[in-house]
């Protein structure tokens, strides 16, 4: 008798010893007779699942079901433990499992459908979309970002449960060419032995740079733009799945170019000293608009930056003065690498001198065209766009840029308060010597 409930005995829904048995010997089977030993659906329609009091008294197993507990077999048999029937089924101790296999069913039923919809798949989603199942009803609040994470990458799939999502970048990355490669090196050998510390550009740089951001007006504007804002992010995918429609991003037209009915937002980026800073220009249109990326945008740009540099670093405190920016228009000439004459004289009127001089072409201090990956500040904002890019409202083409500028904001705030800044303002010398030792003037990794 003691025999029979130890073959019969388990959980409602589970397979019981005698049906797991089955299942190892239709394996051993298969291999045996030289057939594929991975047929896991026909195996599965030949076990049922205890059921209505009864060992084999239910459904039929899926095939994922079956593919894990051969997973658990060869995972016992590859650390020596002697793998038995009912193995998987002895008591558990300590607490109830609060993320129970009806949780994890509906989170990932719902991100693998969301995904295959346009939608992103990622913490914040699955707690939106399904609030009951990420509920931990011990501690009244959504299980941890670490856990859920932890399902999605190894439950969820693209084509098959073989290839769980990772967390991976899309196709995205533009390819340097030689000669750009050796620019970038010969300009981070130049820089490296002037000799300038870490401790230098943390107390006397200002790295700046004027962006902006294109307020949908239309939905189809704003999917544009929700598939553009892939690009640049990791993203969670199968291995081998990169060409699909469902991982491949949009046109980054969609985020740049201003169609009928858009709204452009023109605002400058502050780094200093450890604390990120931006000012927004909201008048977009009529009189007293900001001109854009160009000299007088420029000029209005460093005007605010004393005002700028009060809030972020105090009223009283002796300010850096040294502005680092790319070759931007509104800094200096496209064709000659010459310094804009209103970004000149405003520098001038406010006392702040450029790192790379009156020509960012020619000299010590020459500049290549591309170097955004070597850039602090635009570490810094890719921070602060990722932010704006989750709070993005469920109606984005209804947003004001007052609304806009007040996301923004919250996205500054929140990078100050959560990543290492300090560190980051610090940082420079090392990423010259990356460029120079790790890559040979190649991107530095992300």
């Amino acid at each position: 008798m003691a025999l029979r409930e130890a073959w019969l005995r388990c959980p409602e829904g589970e397979l019981a010893p005698c049906e797991q048995a089955k299942l190892w010997g239709l394996r051993e089977a298969l291999r045996k007779l030289e057939e594929p030993d991975d047929q896991y659906e026909w195996m599965s329609c030949q076990v049922r699942k205890a059921a209505n009091g009864r060992a084999t008294g239910g459904d039929h197993p899926s095939r994922d079901a079956v593919r894990k507990f051969f997973a658990r077999v060869d995972r016992a048999a590859a650390v020596g433990e002697p793998w038995y029937p009912g193995m998987c089924l002895s008591p558990r101790t300590g607490r109830p499992v609060e993320l129970t296999a009806q949780k994890k069913a509906a989170i990932c039923k719902s991100m693998m459908s969301a995904k295959k919809r346009g939608y992103l798949p990622s913490y914040d989603l699955a707690v939106a979309r399904c609030p009951s199942a990420t509920l931990n009803s011990t501690t009244g609040r959504p299980f941890s970002r670490e856990r859920i994470n932890q399902l999605l990458t190894s439950e969820c799939y693209d084509e098959v449960p073989e290839r769980p999502w990772e967390f991976r970048y899309g196709r995205k990355r533009r390819a340097l060419t030689l000669e750009a490669r050796t620019e970038r090196m010969e300009w981070a050998r130049r820089l490296l032995r002037e000799g300038k510390a870490a401790a230098w550009f943390f107390l006397n740089v200002i790295w700046i740079d004027l962006c902006s951001k294109v307020l949908p007006g239309t939905p189809k504007k704003a999917l544009d733009q929700k598939l553009a804002g892939r690009n640049k992010r990791k993203r969670l995918m199968s291995p081998g799945s990169n060409d699909t429609s469902e991982n491949l991003g949009g046109s980054d037209a969609a985020e740049k170019q201003k169609s009928f009915g858009d709204v452009r937002v023109w605002f400058g980026v502050v780094l200093t000293r450890g604390v990120l800073g931006v000012t927004v220009f909201t008048t977009t249109e009529g009189e007293g608009a900001f001109p854009g990326e160009c000299p007088a945008g420029a000029r209005q740009f460093v005007a605010r930056l004393p005002q700028v540099l009060d809030k972020m670093l105090g009223r009283g405190t002796p300010k850096p003065r040294v502005l680092f920016s790319d070759r931007g228009p509104g800094f200096y000439h496209r064709s000659t690498g010459a310094i804009t004459g209103e970004y000149e004289t405003a520098c001038r009127a406010h006392r702040f001198r450029q790192w790379a001089g009156a020509n960012s072409r020619t000299g010590a201090r020459a500049q290549p065209p591309d170097i955004p990956d070597v850039l602090l500040h635009e570490t810094a904002i890719s921070h602060v766009r990722e932010r704006v890019f989750k709070s993005t409202p469920a109606s984005p083409w209804d947003e004001t840029p007052e609304e806009f500028a007040s996301r923004l904001q919250a996205a500054v705030a929140h990078a100050n308060a959560e990543y290492q800044l300090a560190d980051l303002c610090r940082e420079f010398p090392q990423r010259l010597e990356n460029l120079v030792t790790l890559t040979q003037g190649d991107r530095l990794p992300k």
